[in-house]
């Protein structure tokens, strides 16, 4: 991925919104987000623990496309 101030081709997927560091308290929900740009359109998936999350998990829920909350 290539943030939007770098020199991209056209096409190639752009953060045009990437999500922050957060601590969460243990039992808390936090609500991440993450928007980017692209042909053909980018896939957003999150790591934790640099671990990819498994969405199949019920404490896992996307919100939309670009949101997930933990």
């Amino acid at each position: 991925m290539y943030s939007v101030s770098d020199k991209t081709p056209p096409g190639f997927p752009v953060i045009t919104q990437g999500p922050s560091t957060r601590v969460i308290e243990v039992g808390h929900t936090a609500t991440m987000q993450c928007k980017a740009v692209g042909n053909p359109a980018p896939t957003i998936y999150w790591i934790k623990n640099q671990t990819k999350v498994d969405m199949s998990n019920p404490r896992y829920s996307i919100k939309d496309v670009e949101e997930l909350s933990i």
